[in-house]
């Protein structure tokens, strides 16, 4: 990662939410532009901005938050996180494909067991 193009500070971007067959869909039919072929399960989250405002280089393993406005995550105010950026295009800031993330609710159990709570 180039340290010219970061940035001091956190910054963020509300992304919707797209459907998991739309995303599976989205990387099957660009699949000559990977190494191998990338599998969406239903331990994945994907969502997708406008250009120049999605996961890139250096993305990987931040959060993917819910400010609880939606009702469906957790209540108003209250910040949750729902997903850990797992990867994204070869490309950053391409609308054609969406970012995909980590569904933290999949390991939940994992999460607790691990902290002992």
């Amino acid at each position: 990662m180039d340290p010219s193009n970061s940035t001091a500070g956190v910054r963020f971007i509300r992304l919707p939410i797209v459907n998991t067959t739309s995303c599976a869909i989205a990387y099957a039919s660009r699949s000559e532009n990977f190494q191998q072929p990338i599998v969406i399960t239903p331990n994945h989250l994907c969502a997708q901005g406008m250009p120049m405002n999605d996961v890139c280089r250096g993305d990987s393993g931040g959060p993917f938050m819910d400010d609880g406005t939606s009702g469906v995550f957790g209540t108003s105010g209250r910040y949750t996180i729902i997903g850990i950026v797992a990867f994204g295009p070869t490309l950053c800031g391409v609308t054609t494909i969406p970012g995909v993330y980590t569904l933290v609710s999949s390991f939940s159990d994992w999460i607790l067991r691990s902290i002992g709570g």
